[in-house]
């Protein structure tokens, strides 16, 4: 994120996953319960890039939004 978000790559510029965002996604039901808190594979953060840029598209914001809304809702999460 941090050495890509300047740069334009493709399809899109990167997005932050961490475990704080994965608890959000388990508790709206975007990923399988039994995604792991860490050490995603490249599939595994590519669904979830394409899920946050999808999103972020359709409700015409930013995926930096989608992703900080995520981070926000997991953090109020156990």
């Amino acid at each position: 994120y941090f050495a890509g978000h300047d740069r334009a790559t493709v399809p899109y510029r990167p997005v932050i996953l961490d475990s704080v965002v994965v608890r959000a996604l388990k508790a709206n039901g975007a990923v399988d319960p039994c995604w792991p808190e860490n050490g995603w594979t490249t599939d595994q953060y590519r669904l979830y890039a394409d899920g946050v840029h999808e999103y972020a598209q359709a409700r015409g914001v930013l995926p930096d939004q989608v992703e900080a809304a995520l981070f926000f809702r997991g953090k109020q999460r156990p």
